[in-house]
């Protein structure tokens, strides 16, 4: 809703409606009777009523309005929802809760006017403290029984902090071990590493000497072959000179006997 009325009619509270607050159509500010439609060829009326909705109002503007158009009940009930709205939903909140009170329980314009220029009875607060005396016993004890509570939670809380410590100087210990085993164990791989490059090279250094010592036999059964070759040579002509010595023993003797 937007605003027709000036903003310099207020007298009581600084509070201001938002720009888009309007009242019932056909009002003016300036009289007590619904404002009469300019001619249409009244430029200055037509400026003046531009001029008047870009305007902020004040409350007690609004309530004056309020007030002379008020007549039929229903519209005096619109106009009250607009204003209880406004009053809850303006940017500045009333932070005093018996003014929010007595804007809902505002049964008028005017009753809501004067909630708003904080000019209401304060709530009766007799039955309240009544009541919160009443409960004080109970809150009472359950203030003892959380209270108790609070301290058997302490108590554990600061049971599972020196457990929580055990923890974490045995984890701190399990740590340090693991580094010790991770050095040692990598100085066992590397010594680890260094024995099996020994071992390849003693390796192939025995198959070095394997291989040569095969190749010296391969040699040494060669010249067994061709000594054996000799010596089959040396028999036959030991055998050959055999014969030949009996062919001349034989000569000899028929010669010489």
């Amino acid at each position: 809703m937007t605003p027709s009325g000036p903003s310099d009619r207020g007298e009581g509270s600084s509070a201001e409606l938002p720009p888009r607050l309007r009242l019932g159509a056909g009002f003016s500010h300036e009289t007590s009777s619904p404002a009469e439609s300019a001619g249409p060829g009244d430029t200055t009326s037509d400026a003046e009523d531009k001029s008047d909705s870009a305007r902020r109002v004040t409350l007690e503007s609004l309530e004056c309005l309020l007030h002379f158009q008020a007549s039929p009940r229903e519209q005096e009930l619109a106009e009250l929802a607009r204003l209880v709205a406004f009053s809850l939903t303006r940017p500045a909140v009333p932070s005093d809760r018996a003014q929010r009170d007595a804007v809902l329980a505002a049964a008028s314009i005017h009753e809501l006017g004067d909630a708003l220029r904080h000019q209401f009875a304060g709530p009766d607060s007799t039955a309240v403290i009544a009541d919160m005396r009443s409960e004080l016993p109970v809150a009472q004890q359950i203030n003892s029984s959380l209270s108790r509570r609070l301290d058997t939670q302490s108590a554990e809380l600061a049971d599972l902090r020196s457990q929580h410590k055990l923890m974490t100087l045995e984890r701190d210990r399990l740590l340090d071990l693991s580094k010790q085993s991770t050095a040692f164990t990598a100085s066992l791989r590397k010594g680890v590493a260094e024995l099996e490059a020994q071992a390849a090279v003693a390796r192939s250094q025995a198959y070095a000497q394997v291989a040569a010592a095969f190749r010296h036999a391969d040699g040494f059964k060669r010249q067994v072959q061709d000594r054996d070759q000799e010596i089959a040579t040396l028999w036959i002509s030991i055998a050959d000179r055999d014969r030949a010595y009996a062919d001349l023993q034989g000569v000899a003797s028929k010669h010489f006997a």
